[in-house]
């Protein structure tokens, strides 16, 4: 997971500076490229990156003590799934974040991370809690990460971020 996720953020940070010099030089069509082929990026590389760790389920879980057995092994692939889930829209809305940041709209940016957290991520977790089922809290974690990603992507399209004049 470790290994994945230092790659999107590579990828995140490239995005961010690419964006900030075709903002400056205001080339919008490589802008967009640029956030389009990060994205590409970093979705076509996560699920790859699970895809190779499928092999080794049974041995991690193993390592960890658990047994080998087909509930556990079901469930442990659950949990990989909704990790590789997690990672993938993860890996967007931190895109998202890096090209809005890029463009000077940290504002909105900060605001849709409050909004998210406050409405979503922090209820959703706390009921996660509560329900003493950490299969529930890791399932909560891709729909905050969607929401977030959503809410960014809605402002990306809008080009309402356009209108931010970046220091000369």
């Amino acid at each position: 997971h470790g290994l994945i996720f230092n790659v999107v953020c590579a990828i995140a940070a490239a995005a961010l500076i690419n964006v900030g010099q075709f903002a400056g030089r205001h080339d919008l069509s490589a802008l967009h490229r640029s956030i389009r082929s990060a994205i590409g990026l970093a979705v076509g590389a996560t699920p790859d990156f699970f895809a190779l760790l499928l092999p080794f389920t049974g041995p991690a879980l193993s390592a960890f003590g658990f047994s080998s057995d087909k509930a556990t092994f079901a469930t442990g692939f659950l949990f990989l799934a909704l990790m590789a889930a997690r990672d993938t829209l993860e890996s967007i809305q931190l895109i998202l974040t890096s090209g809005l940041r890029g463009v000077g709209d940290t504002r909105f940016v900060l605001a849709a991370r409050l909004g998210v957290s406050g409405l979503i991520w922090t209820p959703l977790f706390l009921f996660a809690a509560h329900s003493n089922s950490p299969l529930f809290a890791w399932a909560s974690m891709p729909v905050a990460f969607a929401t977030h990603g959503f809410v960014l992507f809605l402002r990306y399209r809008s080009l309402r971020w356009t209108a931010i004049k970046l220091t000369e």
